[in-house]
């Protein structure tokens, strides 16, 4: 088994240190544009949504134990350098459930907007860097402080079954991310967002394939621990380490 070096101290390889590993891997395929194989997987999801067009079937491999009652919409937003607004739109119907969890880099989940916390009416919700501060635009308001330099977005909407798939269709459309520079202008653009390198050709294409991060966790942890230390180190430099998290990667 893999070891590494945290505060002086050797320790075995564990579950939160593979996230690092997995948040990269899904940020760097997620982001990538839909081709081939990848539809029906989110795609192109770097500071904008991906929806799920269809119910998941008993032919779904990729892992997890989706909800068939709820379509799925999926973002990773870059909040490194400008807090991001999420717009959501009033629901369609009083009972229809919805809910978008926000979570860190480091897969701890730090917000969420939906039926239970914020209601069923739309609004503006701005997501902020780490000690951001300025003034924020009417109409906008404070979710939370971002506390790494990617988040992740898993939305969830209502579907009382086959018959209301196209009902739902139109409302995940209207979840969107606008940099706050650009909240209230028409058509305001794409916020940009830093290029996630490919760290490593091999893991991806492991990652991509039947088996996905099984795959994946048999090379690192029985054929290249030390590739995998090295990952983890870029992958936090890519996504950032929240701020109560950073004394225990500092070796006495």
């Amino acid at each position: 088994m893999a070891e590494a070096l945290y505060g002086g101290h050797r320790r075995a390889i564990r579950g939160d240190d593979v996230s690092l590993l997995f948040n990269y891997l899904l940020l760097h395929q997620w982001g990538l544009p839909a081709q081939g194989a990848s539809e029906g997987r989110p795609t192109d999801t770097h500071n904008q949504f991906w929806h799920q067009k269809a119910l998941t079937t008993a032919s779904y491999r990729d892992g997890g134990s989706p909800n068939n009652d709820t379509m799925y919409s999926v973002a990773w937003a870059y909040v490194g350098e400008e807090p991001m607004v999420l717009i959501t739109p009033d629901m369609d119907v009083e009972d229809r459930y919805w809910t978008i969890q926000i979570a860190s880099y480091s897969s701890d989940n730090f917000a969420y907007v939906g039926t239970r916390t914020t209601g069923q009416k739309g609004g503006a919700y701005v997501i902020t860097p780490p000690g951001w501060k300025g003034t924020l635009p009417d109409g906008v308001t404070h979710l939370a402080e971002a506390p790494t330099k990617w988040i992740f977005l898993l939305g969830r909407t209502l579907v009382k079954g086959d018959v209301d798939v196209k009902n739902v269709h139109k409302i995940p459309e209207k979840y969107r991310l606008v940099a706050l520079s650009d909240f209230g202008k028409d058509n305001p653009p794409r916020a940009a967002a830093p290029q996630v390198a490919n760290l490593s050709p091999k893991l991806t294409e492991l990652f991509r394939a039947k088996g996905g991060m099984g795959n994946v966790l048999k090379q690192v942890t029985k054929e290249s621990p030390v590739e995998f230390l090295r990952l983890a180190t870029e992958s936090m430099k890519q996504g950032g380490i929240p701020e109560k998290e950073r004394e225990i990667f500092k070796a006495s």
